[in-house]
């Protein structure tokens, strides 16, 4: 436990708040080179997500119509999520904008002062989506959420900035239903032999991944992204996860594992590394179904023993 009490006070001596003000002092300069810069590639829509899974996705949909990318990739968090000028480029640049919406990625918002006239701004838990899986917002970690819920909205906004092409929104949004669907098939398979079985994840991101393949979220090392438990907080987890007999805790390459680490000795635990996000520069993590397929050999290789390694 001292352990864990010198591994709180270095983190919290790094932790920084949300700085929005300072970077919307650059909207303006972001709205003239954005507008130059997008006159060159007018030939494409640019569209700018707060998350890499949601520019994964868009991108599929959009296919040679779009430019997709975001503003949280790979090892960033967005919890902790600090805008940059370059940043602000691209949303002025942007011709639509999409969110999760909410706690999660609320942010965006603020930076919408410097939006291009005319550009759409989605949020997908505002457009007819509530959350039911403990209030998680971490939704598009359900492939059939995905299929059935976001889809049918960034057609929409697509299709609305760009009439014409609709039909080939809409024929790649048939597609790619049909791939989540074998998407979710594949993850089950994986997945064979884990029904009901309990794991601890370094922070909640899992509900919706949990409640869709049938597991049981244990507990988190942190309830909330950025927040560390109380001593006597981390004492009840350390008791439920050796009761659950857990044998492996999840951590996510957006978050210090130092703390699971302590966690994980403590209860003779193995650490095994998952990505809600991903990076859309990977080799593997970089496509919403090599992420989502990543993170079921993940979960196959915390909660059964030899479990196959991720191919």
């Amino acid at each position: 436990m001292a352990q864990w009490f010198a591994i709180s006070a270095r983190r919290h001596s790094r932790r920084a708040p949300l700085r929005l003000r300072a970077c919307v002092g650059f909207a303006a300069i972001a709205v003239l080179v954005a507008t130059a810069a997008h006159t060159a590639f007018a030939a494409k829509l640019s569209v700018v997500t707060t998350i890499a899974p949601l520019a994964m996705i868009v991108q599929d949909l959009g296919g040679d119509h779009v430019t997709a990318s975001s503003l949280v990739s790979g090892a960033s968090s967005v919890h902790t999520y600090e805008p940059s000028p370059s940043d602000l480029v691209r949303i002025a640049g942007a011709d639509l904008l999409v969110s999760i919406g909410g706690e999660l990625d609320g942010w965006l918002d603020k930076l919408l002062v410097g939006k291009k006239p005319g550009a759409i701004v989605v949020r997908l838990l505002e457009d007819g989506v509530t959350p039911t899986a403990s209030h998680d917002p971490h939704v598009w970690l359900d492939p059939l959420w995905v299929r059935d819920r976001a889809l049918a909205s960034l057609v929409r906004a697509l299709s609305a900035i760009d009439p014409p092409t609709e039909p080939q929104y809409a024929a790649s949004a048939r597609r790619i239903s049909d791939g989540l669907t074998d998407l979710d098939e594949d993850i089950r398979a994986i997945l064979v032999g884990t029904a009901g079985r309990g794991f601890l994840a370094f922070h909640p991101a899992w509900s919706w991944f949990a409640a869709r393949f049938d597991l049981h979220p244990v507990g988190a090392v942190e309830e909330s992204g950025g927040t560390e438990p109380s001593a006597g907080a981390l004492a009840a987890l350390l008791d439920a996860a050796r009761e659950a007999k857990i044998r492996a805790i999840l951590v996510e390459p957006q978050m210090d594992p130092r703390l699971a680490r302590t966690v994980a000795s403590e209860i003779g635990a193995d650490v095994v590394l998952v990505d809600p996000l991903g990076d859309l520069a990977s080799s593997d993590r970089g496509r919403y179904r090599d992420l989502m397929l990543f993170n079921a050999y993940a979960f196959a290789r915390a909660l059964i023993a030899g479990a196959p390694p991720a191919e």
